[in-house]
């Protein structure tokens, strides 16, 4: 009887030690995939944020060269040309522009 006391015993620290074995691993992997995913959850961000900022460049550089191209039309083109067919629109504005100076 002493002996099946004992044996009882021995069993149970094996289970609680077992147990503490199982909750150990079990938190060192609920670790591992929480380091896991915050690792992955900021290169997402990372790499979202670096996505916008490279369409509002491009964006700007667009906008740049849409300026650029009216500039050159309206003002290189069409003032500096004797081919008025080429820029009625930027002539007629500055027909108006002209006339409303002097007037």
């Amino acid at each position: 009887m002493h002996t099946t006391t004992t044996t009882t015993t021995t069993t149970t620290a094996a289970a609680a030690a077992a147990a503490a074995a199982a909750t150990a691993a079990a938190a060192a992997a609920a670790a591992t995939t929480t380091t896991t995913t915050t690792t992955s959850t900021t290169t997402t961000s990372t790499t979202t944020t670096t996505t916008t900022l490279l369409l509002l460049l491009l964006l700007l550089l667009l906008l740049l060269l849409l300026l650029l191209l009216y500039y050159c039309y309206c003002y290189c083109c069409c003032y500096y040309s004797y081919y008025y067919f080429y820029c009625y629109y930027c002539y007629y504005y500055y027909y108006y522009y002209y006339y409303y100076y002097y007037y």
